[in-house]
């Protein structure tokens, strides 16, 4: 008999083996002649030598720069900045796309969308187009829908057969994506009931922006930043941003430190790139705080559909009794993205590769 399991860890899997294939080994009665053998399958990859790749912030490159603020500046554009200044170089700047290629399985960024598609199907088709609060019975009646709803949204992009989503890695990432769903809703019916004041959609899939006229070493600059937002809703006078993962999230990914407007603390924050979570939904803040001015109460927090259980895990300063984003918390967030911009027009600013990046598109170091 031959048992495997997959050792890769991602949005849908743990990388780990099963109790039950833990609960065979350690059962397994050896006094009958049983063995077990071991044997691990990977790719033959081989060390290639490359030789330190880098560039500086040339006037030319200055002028890519001012194309690139000008048009959108995405929060994944910031945390790629962040994370890699020569994968922001290549994807940002050179403008090099993602290597397309023809999925053969879920890849954990459709896997994502499909689930995203089947949320806005919902929310928009029974609350927000018919403009009326969250309803515990209207989501309830919704949960038997998920498969057929999930399926409904692979099949449209004609990339997959519904073949396709009967068997293997895909059977698993479709069962995976309904369970998801299924505990997301079961969560927010939970939280209308609990809930003193009806909780209304006001935006769905939002393109969202700010923009900036800022003074750039003596140069004008327009700076637009500019997202997408899943769900804005509201309850009473509160109003929420709200970015659904359906990767993981948990609360330090989203905490800034209780010394956060003190001394060089924000810089260290939007330099840490462990905060990526923290600056997406402070971007997407400065985004509400332009278009909705006299909104005075709002959050920004993430719902994760690994850790659902968790609910809404909103940015905050540690040990704070408030959730609420500050006008001092914004102000301070948008000088260090001024002075972080200013950065990369600095003649010896140097985009290169940062050998603790995990998801460079085309970096070979």
């Amino acid at each position: 008999m031959v048992i495997t399991y997959n050792s890769v860890s991602d949005e849908f899997a743990s990388g780990e083996k099963s109790r039950y294939l833990i609960q065979l080994e350690n059962e397994l009665d050896k006094s009958k002649g049983h063995r077990l053998t071991h044997i691990t399958y990977t790719p033959d990859d081989k060390a290639v030598h490359a030789d330190i790749i880098s560039y500086g912030s040339t006037p030319a490159v200055q002028l890519a720069l001012d194309k690139r603020f000008g048009q959108k500046f995405s929060p994944s554009a910031l945390n790629t900045l962040i994370e890699c200044p020569l994968d922001f170089y290549y994807r940002y700047i050179l403008g090099l796309d993602e290597i397309a290629a023809v999925e053969e399985s879920f890849e954990a960024s459709t896997f994502g969308s499909k689930i995203h598609e089947v949320l806005d199907h919902i929310f928009r088709r029974n609350f927000l187009d018919e403009n009326i609060p969250l309803d515990d019975k209207l989501l309830q009646s919704e949960l038997k829908h998920i498969p057929k709803l999930l399926e409904s949204c692979y099949l449209e992009d004609e990339l997959f057969r519904k073949s396709d989503l009967k068997y293997g890695y895909n059977k698993l990432a479709f069962d995976v994506s309904v369970r998801f769903i299924h505990q997301f809703l079961e969560q927010q019916i939970a939280e209308i009931r609990n809930s003193s004041h009806p909780i209304f959609i006001e935006k769905l899939e939002e393109v969202m922006w700010a923009e900036y006229e800022w003074n750039i070493n003596g140069q004008p600059k327009s700076i637009r930043f500019e997202g997408i937002v899943d769900r804005i809703d509201r309850i009473g006078n509160c109003w929420r941003i709200i970015d659904y993962k359906s990767g993981k999230c948990d609360e330090t990914k989203v905490r800034l430190n209780k010394n956060i407007l003190s001394n060089d603390e924000f810089t260290k924050f939007l330099n840490d790139t462990k905060k990526r979570y923290a600056r997406q939904l402070l971007l997407y803040a400065l985004m509400f705080r332009q278009r909705y001015p006299e909104q005075h109460h709002f959050t920004a927090g993430i719902i994760s559909m690994v850790n659902i259980n968790n609910g809404l895990q909103n940015v905050h300063i540690s040990g704070s009794d408030s959730d609420f984003i500050t006008a001092e918390i914004l102000d301070a967030f948008e000088e260090e993205l001024r002075l972080k911009i200013e950065e990369l027009y600095q003649s010896d600013f140097v985009f290169s590769h940062d050998p603790r990046a995990e998801y460079c598109a085309h970096c070979n170091a």
